[in-house]
């Protein structure tokens, strides 16, 4: 049934849509003005906007003060040797997160409000247990989703392990740490950044930032999952995320 849903997702025809062109140096989420030092990395839903806005407020890192968005080129996209040597001369960072709180993060995201690809009403009708499981139609899905649709959507765990691959080749930190050990972490930035920095300066946020920003503890997604979802997950991804420094029973935080 899980195939004939995917083969009936393959076929479903729309409009052909003019193929845009990346210039080389350059990829989807950049925009113009913005700055070309830096590129952050990470899975949807995983701290990007936070990041951006820490280190605006912390480190004097983006053009335009007072705002997070395109100051920084931000990459979604899963690791590739083509796309490691286009940001070879960037100071690149990749942030990750618990793959449990991106699950549910992303499926919020998908089913409660996100409006550039229109996929509430579809994600309405499907349950957590099913979205984690890759157990979903995705009649109507986007021409920009289809390139990541099949695994970002049928296979989200497998997907969030592809992506991690980032964390054997750039700066990473864990999202998880800047939430909860911001000065010493802003301050190993910092250093990697080549930028002075003096953690008795920190700014802490005071607003929200990011797409459908929601304020809460970061294992939230404890309130969530079901045992069985948990059990799930770390079946298929356990001794990724014990390389990646998080346990079984809590998030480390």
């Amino acid at each position: 049934e899980k195939k004939s849903e995917r083969a009936k997702w393959k076929s479903v025809k729309s409009s052909p849509k003019p193929v845009e062109v990346i210039p080389e140096g350059k990829y989807r989420d950049e925009k113009p003005g913005t700055d070309s030092r830096y590129a952050i990395i990470s899975h949807r839903r995983s701290g990007t906007h936070f990041l951006w806005e820490v280190m605006r407020q912390n480190l004097g890192v983006g053009l335009v003060p007072g705002q997070c968005l395109w100051d920084i080129p931000k990459i979604h996209d899963l690791f590739s040797a083509k796309l490691l040597q286009r940001i070879k001369d960037r100071k690149s960072l990749y942030i990750m997160r618990d793959i449990r709180a991106v699950l549910v993060a992303n499926y919020n995201y998908w089913k409660n409000g996100e409006k550039r690809y229109n996929l509430s009403e579809v994600f309405q009708k499907i349950p957590l247990s099913s979205y984690i499981r890759g157990d979903i139609p995705l009649d109507g899905v986007p021409d920009e989703l289809r390139a990541e649709a099949e695994q970002l959507f049928y296979d989200p765990i497998e997907y969030w392990i592809r992506h991690t691959e980032w964390s054997k080749h750039v700066f990473t930190i864990r999202y998880e740490d800047l939430k909860s050990n911001e000065k010493h972490t802003v301050s190993k930035i910092a250093n990697y950044l080549g930028i002075k920095f003096d953690p008795q300066d920190y700014k802490e946020l005071i607003k929200l930032v990011g797409h459908l920003p929601q304020k809460g503890k970061i294992s939230a997604w404890r309130d969530v999952l079901t045992d069985d979802d948990l059990r799930f997950i770390w079946s298929k991804v356990g001794q990724r995320m014990e390389e990646l420094g998080y346990s079984e029973d809590i998030t480390h935080a």
